[in-house]
Formats: structure tokens, C-alpha cells, sequence
């Protein structure tokens, strides 16, 4: 029911906050100063430029776009991807969706009527600690 409806607490938006801010901060930095080690970013964000441009054959490591690790939810990004074509909008909303998982964490916590308000938040914000790692 509605009214049996918990608020969610205010340290976790806090928390979602800041995480997100820390990832996509420290992202840009190792983006800008050019240390990703990996190519993932550079294929992800190649093969939506040419997909937006109907080319569905990357040309960095010559494999069709859903070839490598078949992830079709990133189309889902093509429309955006046309507005600002920027390879940091793929991070950008991987960081936020990552800071949703406090919520879906708060909300399995309550489901448990033994847990209290403080200790599904004390639950919740050590997982997210535990995904900086």
C-alpha cells in the first residue's frame, strides 16, 4: 500500500550522489589523460558512430558491431549517442545507472520485516563500497 510505504533515506541519495559523481570524475581523468588500458571504450563508442551512420562492421578490430560481447541494450544509447557523440556518455550512464543500485539494495533489505531502517542502509552503502574496489 502506499501508506505502508517507507522513505527511502536521505544517505542514499546522498550516497548515489556521490558515487556517481567519483566514477564519472575519475573516468574522464583516466579518458583524458589517455590511460584506458582496455580498447572497450573505443570499440563501444566507434561502433555507435557508425551505427548511427548504418555501418554495423567496426573497423577497429575488424568484427561486426554485436560480434565481440553482444550488448544490443546500447543501442538503446543511439539517439543520444547522435545528440553528443562523446565517448564519455557511455561512462556517464553507466555511472548512473550503477548509483541506482542503492535503491534496488534498500528496497530487498526492507522486504526482510526483521531488518530496520539502519541497518538496510548500513547493508546497502558497504555493497557500494565494495563495488569500488
Amino acid at each position: 500500500m502506499f501508506y505502508d510505504r517507507v522513505p527511502t533515506p536521505r544517505i542514499l541519495w546522498w550516497g548515489a550522489l556521490i558515487f556517481a559523481a567519483t566514477v564519472i570524475a575519475d573516468s574522464w581523468f583516466r579518458w583524458a589523460t589517455f590511460q584506458y588500458a582496455t580498447p572497450d571504450l573505443a570499440g563501444s563508442a566507434q561502433g555507435l558512430w557508425l551505427a548511427g551512420k548504418g555501418v554495423w562492421q567496426v573497423s577497429l578490430l575488424g568484427a561486426p558491431l554485436l560480434g565481440a560481447h553482444q550488448e544490443p541494450i546500447v543501442f538503446l544509447l543511439l539517439p543520444f549517442y547522435k545528440i553528443c557523440p562523446h565517448p564519455m556518455l557511455l561512462v556517464v550512464v553507466q555511472a548512473l545507472a550503477l548509483a541506482t543500485m542503492p535503491f534496488t539494495g534498500w528496497q530487498i533489505a526492507r522486504q526482510d520485516r526483521k531488518s530496520t531502517r539502519l541497518n538496510s542502509s548500513h547493508t546497502v552503502i558497504s555493497y557500494a563500497v565494495f563495488c569500488l574496489k
